[in-house]
């Protein structure tokens, strides 16, 4: 016995010590989404509401990325020229259920957790009327899907492992939870990471920063939201509203404005104090978005730690300038901060089927596989301070091209968030939330055509009568695709 004892203590520790353990079967999908980000909520909704049977893994314990675990609570909207949203199907569908442009970001989370629930109940009650013997034609899913109509499944808190490619292909995922170990198999994958993760560590190229400009890997300044309590929410927009400034302005709940605020002088050089993005909370709390923290390598843990502390350790005396000089602050305190840096700009696709450029932003172009719209101002926070803000266009509707998403070296993924194929300064406008929602619910629905149609995503993208189905489908799923209103 005290052998066996000895073996069993010896194998669990092997089983710890090991980066990925005994697997378990492997897990088979047709489409696997990486991230449990706003991208990847919507690509994998999209993708099982197509037939697909979808396995969305989640490198954490939170749906939501930037907008729960950087409780960046204010939405960059692109508009037509009625103020009519460009993004619609399912960001819509998830932005009924918050309180408006600016949000509780448990109201958020909540909102996501509700559009899988639905979906996961929906794929149930599919595989209900398959045993009873109402099914839709067969299609060439899995057996799974096949027998469901579409499925979804989702796995939280999972560290991925190195990816299985072969022949150019990326066919497995080794994932760990814990002791728990296992393999995904699909042959759809869309990385919907905000840093592009999985296609990464799958051989993708990408450039990082402003490399690909020549100006280093350096890239936009991340921010630290924080929290604030005691503001006077009504006087706080009246001043917004009544200051006469044509760069500031209020909402119902959320304020851009306070530039004032920039004339604060911070102890530590690599911050900065900008005007001023201000989203209500509830009652007298609301959350800022306007710390800006320089020299942070978004790709290594250890440097945004040391930035978030640095940012965190500044902050008491970040909130006694802002009482002094910002009407309606008078009483405010710090409520604490999100648990994670808010990062703008890490890594840029760097070989998309086509690449999404400044002139196409700010030309307005079309694109013949577009997947979204967008038309927010092209913002480029400093990368070093002393730098401006800079605004580089103010585009009224440029769009997505699925090409854009597409990697050329990997024909069986694509990539759905703000590290897709778009330049450094591109990426000023097409990196905002509800555009990488538009363009992950088309990468989900291409994922499920080109299955159906047995090609590539590069096929989808370059065939105009499988383009034409794409937007068909989308269109069915609510999406927006008609040129916006007052588009130049």
């Amino acid at each position: 016995m005290r052998g066996v004892r000895g073996f069993s203590w010896v194998l669990a520790l092997l089983l710890v010590l090991a980066p990925f353990p005994i697997s378990a079967p492997p897990l088979e999908a047709d489409v696997v989404v990486w991230g449990g980000t706003p991208e990847g909520v919507t690509a994998a909704i999209a993708a099982a509401r197509e037939g697909a049977h979808v396995i969305l893994a989640v490198d954490g314990e939170h749906l939501g990325g930037v907008l729960v675990e950087s409780e960046l609570n204010t939405l960059d909207q692109s508009v037509d020229a009625t103020g009519r949203m460009l993004n619609e199907g399912l960001f819509a569908e998830w932005f009924k259920q918050v309180e408006g442009d600016s949000f509780n970001p448990v109201t958020a989370e909540r909102a996501f957790r509700k559009l899988i629930a639905a979906e996961i109940e929906a794929g149930l009650q599919r595989q209900q009327m398959a045993r009873l013997g109402d099914t839709a034609p067969a299609r060439p899913f899995s057996n799974q899907a096949r027998a469901a109509g579409g499925s979804l499944q989702v796995l939280y808190d999972v560290d991925l492992g190195e990816p299985v490619v072969k022949e150019g292909l990326l066919v497995a995922v080794p994932i760990r939870r814990g002791l728990w170990g296992a393999r995904l198999l699909a042959r759809r994958w869309i990385d919907a990471s905000e840093d592009a993760d999985l296609a990464a560590a799958a051989g993708v190229p990408f450039t990082v920063g402003w490399e690909s400009l020549g100006a280093g890997r350096t890239g936009q300044a991340a921010g630290l939201v924080f929290r604030l309590s005691g503001v006077d929410w009504r006087t706080a927009r009246a001043h917004a509203l009544a200051d006469e400034n044509p760069a500031t302005g209020a909402t119902t709940h959320s304020i851009w404005g306070y530039p004032e605020a920039a004339q604060y002088k911070p102890i530590n050089q690599n911050l900065r104090l900008r005007a001023l993005n201000v989203g209500l909370v509830d009652g007298d709390q609301v959350l800022i978005n306007g710390l800006l923290v320089f020299g942070v390598d978004p790709l290594e843990r250890s440097s945004r730690m040391r930035g978030m502390l640095a940012a965190q350790a500044e902050l008491p005396r970040i909130v006694s300038f802002l009482r002094e000089v910002c009407p309606g602050f008078e009483s405010a305190t710090l409520a604490g901060t999100a648990d994670s840096l808010y990062i703008r700009e890490s890594r840029h696709l760097a070989n998309p089927l086509y690449q999404l450029t400044l002139d196409d932003v700010n030309q307005n172009r079309a694109q013949p596989d577009l997947v979204a719209w967008g038309s927010y101002p092209v913002d480029v926070q400093p990368r070093f301070p002393g730098e401006p803000v800079r605004i580089l266009g103010t585009p009224t509707g440029f769009a997505i091209p699925l090409r854009a998403l597409l990697p050329a070296s990997m024909p069986n993924l694509a990539v759905a968030s703000r590290s897709a194929g778009y330049t450094p300064e591109a990426h000023g406008s097409a990196r905002t939330v509800p555009v990488g929602m538009a363009a992950a619910q088309g990468a989900g629905v291409a994922a499920a055509i080109s299955l159906r149609a047995g090609v590539s995503f590069h096929a989808i993208a370059q065939d105009p009568s499988l383009v034409a189905e794409l937007h068909r489908r989308l269109g069915a799923q609510g999406v927006r695709l008609h040129s916006p209103r007052g588009r130049m």
